[in-house]
């Protein structure tokens, strides 16, 4: 998402105010002008350019190309006069620097994130570190689907988390050591042709010898199918066939049962390893 840092805008667009202000005043050398302000004029007009340069660098990174290219003109006219540059001229250059920057920003328009939903913008963490690490193919449209909450898209959010449960459902499959007719590839598969397996997998625990390791294994795989179930129908199937929109509550429902998912997943195996096809040992018992 392309975040524009309106507040360093601001305080910039407030400083330089400050700084014309202030020439303005020193500018007309009246008795009072002469003592509001502590600085020697040099002091003042350095201050106000450093102002200006900042200025310049921020407009550039929030791409106000045009502001900032009138900036840039106001610097180098600092630069260039044959004389020292007085009050009088710092307070046409502030006014060109100001006038340029609030044109710019009036031809915007800018989206208001909520301060609730903040920390959802550009966010790689919104799961877990073991989330990130274990699923980094997934990270991209974590991220998304974030942005996509921020920005009041949710119906775009739901989209982007299925893709997140698809990282995982192929985890699961490779996982399982699953193999679909005519040795399709996991990745052209369906839902349904990966849950049909995954089922299968689920029931083939229970057949393994009686064990603590089974019963982790067990309670893994069959907590990790049932978080699928709980969105598949609401939210995978009618996302992508089209057949509804979603508002806010929906898009964080699904956020959270797809986060559930992942977490459960991470736990154990991530999109490069798996775990032995029968768990044995306490090692699997133990809490990851």
């Amino acid at each position: 998402m392309n975040v524009f840092q309106s507040r360093y805008i601001g305080d910039y667009l407030l400083l330089l105010g400050r700084d014309l202000d202030t020439c303005v005043e020193r500018s007309e050398r009246t008795e009072v002008g002469q003592k509001l302000h502590d600085l020697t004029e040099d002091d003042l007009i350095k201050k106000a350019t450093k102002h200006l340069r900042t200025a310049s660098e921020l407009c550039a990174k929030a791409g106000l190309e045009s502001a900032e290219e009138q900036l840039g003109y106001s610097l180098m006219h600092l630069r260039w006069q044959t004389n020292k540059p007085d009050c009088s001229a710092m307070c046409a250059e502030l006014r060109h620097g100001i006038n340029a920057i609030l044109q710019d920003l009036n031809q915007r328009v800018f989206l208001e994130v909520k301060g609730e939903l903040r920390h959802y913008v550009d966010n790689d963490l919104l799961f877990s570190s073991k989330v990130r690490d274990a699923f980094p193919s997934a990270v991209p449209d974590i991220r998304e689907s974030g942005n996509c909450l921020a920005a009041d898209c949710n119906t775009a959010s739901v989209f982007h988390l299925m893709r997140v449960a698809e990282y995982g459902l192929r985890a699961l499959a490779h996982d399982r050591r699953i193999r679909l007719d005519k040795n399709k590839p996991i990745d052209l598969a369906t839902w349904e042709d990966l849950l049909v397996k995954l089922e299968d997998a689920e029931d083939a625990i229970r057949t393994f010898p009686r064990t603590a390791a089974r019963e982790a294994q067990f309670d893994f795989f069959h907590g990790a199918n049932m978080e699928v179930k709980r969105f598949k129908n609401k939210f995978r199937n009618r996302v992508m066939h089209t057949r509804e929109s979603y508002d806010r509550h929906d898009g964080m429902s699904a956020f959270d049962h797809v986060k559930a998912f992942m977490e459960i997943l991470s736990s154990r195996i991530s999109e490069r390893t798996r775990t032995p096809v029968i768990w044995k040992g306490s090692k699997w018992v133990e809490k990851n």
